[in-house]
């Protein structure tokens, strides 16, 4: 055999076993790329600081509407570019250049250019020198990055790792796109004379479909949440979650029941610990067995991992219950831009210096939103990743509230999330079009014993995330008690259900990440021999118990340590020398294997 025949398949060999999909799978980006929809062209725009090799050089300017984050533009031309720049710029005053691009020869050139990621709402380009006749520049699309807020840093999957940041991309409505868990094929087909990619997918058969998510480094995990497709072809049907610090050695920490061929989200708390919490992983694994899925293969919406970046909050406090007066007020964007006093990260909305003020900084009256919307609905900030607010000098013993206004043109398409220090104070909503809303949320205690907090509106789909007004409302009394009296008055969580729950001592199907503890334990709920946990439907209060009784002769222990005592204060009266009508007390008797159950009246 010819030895450049061998040498020419021994290559191939080496590049098979190095392409050839195994182990853990593919790494998948969590970044999200885009091409900018509200770029327009500006006509006799001046040139900004390109190198110019002709006296005439070819020049086009856009403007994109928003500052983004950009990172590539695609540009096509009639004629033959030597050489051209990219010229980039927030304000439309000052530019920088992002690259200068060279085509490969006379007959090709990349109409892809890519370069290093920059904030950026204007964009000019530049054709410095060119073959021929002076060239024309047909079009030209700007490409966006954006980040996921999520506390997952990577994904591993062997199964269509393409389309893997779906899974973390927190939309979970009916129409959010699905993450098809089997093998993906692209191929170029003819349609209408015309040439394009399809895409299809092919059942994983008797493999098992795994997804690893890496958090980046070891983290607290409180619970996780899975969100199924929906659909009734192809959907997930049970699966199970491991997790592990080193990514070699997984330990299975829950198995879900069988789930209906349905939109349904299925959720774990891991309990224990300060904080609800003493379960530390910085890799997550969700496994699919064979059976695992309805149809040809398994389709999920969401996988959600709450941690301290982002988790959920069950803390309600109707603000109707009490007086609250204005602390602070942001009207977003109004009076020129001057008043940015909270805002970390952000931009103010700002047509342009040719604009009059009244059109400047606000959305168009009629032709944008509905007129009957205020200036102040009108002006907002945005941000390409998340705003971010700060306020300070809170009162850890007051009660606190968030009302926002959301607005978005009248064909806006904008999703996003708000939270407050890693507490969500909603998920995924579809911004309000055209009539502007309001909406109030309790600020969870935790987040201010500092003093401050700092909001987060999270983009999570559309150009960028917004917000017209933020109003942070202050109870006119002081409610949470410090000190001694404020370990007397913590109040735990009791998440509500849907289905009753089936009382036979088993928990499995319990939402159990609100853990109450007695109270020289509540620094440490791990160490408790017992804890209890809540949850309610519209008809009834359901408490469970777990109590670890290894090592106790109950033949040589006092009846009583055999007795539950429940106490309710359904007033919240807070009596502190006698019982009120409100107030009652039952007694729970553990006896010959049954349970008596008894009130004690006083």
């Amino acid at each position: 055999m010819d030895f450049k025949v061998i040498v020419s398949l021994g290559l191939l060999a080496i590049i098979g076993f190095l392409l050839y999909p195994r182990g853990e799978g593919q790494k998948a980006s969590i970044e999200n790329f885009e091409w900018v929809s509200s770029a327009k062209s500006l006509d006799n725009e001046p040139l900004y600081g390109a190198k110019l090799r002709k006296d005439n050089p070819v020049v086009k300017t856009y403007d994109l509407g928003f500052i983004y984050r950009i990172d590539r533009a695609e540009i096509t031309f009639s004629g033959l570019p030597r050489d051209y720049d990219i010229m980039v710029s927030r304000d439309g005053n000052e530019y920088n250049r992002a690259v200068s691009a060279l085509p490969a020869s006379r007959e090709h050139y990349y109409p892809v250019t890519s370069f290093l990621p920059q904030e950026a709402r204007r964009v000019q380009i530049v054709v410095n020198d060119w073959y021929g006749t002076s060239p024309k520049i047909n079009s030209a699309r700007i490409g966006a990055r954006y980040s996921r807020y999520s506390p997952v840093r990577t994904i591993r999957t062997k199964f269509n790792s393409e389309e893997a940041s779906r899974l973390i991309d927190g939309l979970k409505h009916e129409n959010a796109p699905n993450w098809i868990g089997g093998k993906r094929v692209e191929k170029e087909v003819e349609k209408d004379k015309k040439k394009e990619k399809e895409i299809t997918y092919e059942s994983p058969g008797r493999n098992d479909v795994e997804v690893t998510f890496d958090l980046g480094i070891t983290k607290r995990i409180y619970g996780i949440a899975v969100t199924t497709g929906g659909g009734t072809e192809n959907n997930l049907k049970q699966y199970s979650i491991s997790i592990s610090n080193d990514g070699r050695d997984f330990q299975q920490v829950y198995v879900s029941k069988e789930l209906e061929n349905k939109l349904a989200t299925d959720s774990y708390n891991f309990t224990g610990g300060k904080d609800g919490s003493n379960v530390r992983a910085r890799y997550v694994r969700l496994k699919i067995e064979p059976n695992g899925w309805y149809g040809d293969y398994p389709e999920i919406k969401e996988v959600e991992i709450y941690t301290d970046d982002l988790r959920p909050s069950s803390y309600k406090k109707p603000i109707e219950d009490y007086n609250a007066i204005q602390l602070y007020y942001d009207n977003c964007g109004i009076d020129g831009n001057r008043l940015l006093a909270n805002l970390l990260q952000g931009f103010p909305y700002d047509r342009g210096q040719n604009f009059e003020p009244n059109e400047r900084f606000f959305l168009k009256p009629g032709d944008e939103v509905d007129a009957k919307n205020s200036p102040g609905e009108r002006s907002f900030y945005y941000h390409y990743d998340k705003i971010a607010l700060s306020y300070t000098n809170l009162n850890p013993k007051s009660l606190y509230w968030v009302q926002v206004t959301y607005l978005q043109e009248k064909n806006g398409n904008r999703v996003q999330s708000l939270d407050v220090d890693g507490l969500l104070l909603h998920d995924s909503i579809t911004i309000p079009a055209n009539e502007a809303k309001r909406f109030i949320y309790a600020i969870p205690p935790e987040t201010y014993s500092d003093g401050e907090i700092r909001l987060h509106f999270n983009r999570l789909s559309g150009p960028n995330a917004v917000v017209s007004e933020v109003t942070i409302l202050q109870s006119m009394d002081d409610v949470i008690p410090d000190g001694e009296e404020a370990q007397k008055d913590i109040f735990a969580g009791a998440p509500s259900v849907s289905t009753p729950v089936v009382i036979d001592g088993v928990l499995d199907e319990w939402q159990d990440i609100y853990p109450i503890v007695p109270q020289q334990y509540n620094e440490n709920p791990a160490d408790s021999s017992c804890v209890m946990y809540a949850q309610w439907d519209k008809d009834n209060l359901y408490i469970a118990l777990k109590a670890n009784t290894e090592g106790i002769n109950f033949k040589d222990v006092n009846k009583a340590a055999c007795i539950i005592h429940l106490f309710f204060d359904t007033d919240l009266t807070k009596s502190k020398s006698m019982y009120n009508t409100g107030d009652h007390h039952f007694r729970f008797l553990v006896f010959d294997k049954k349970v008596l159950v008894s009130q004690i009246h006083h």
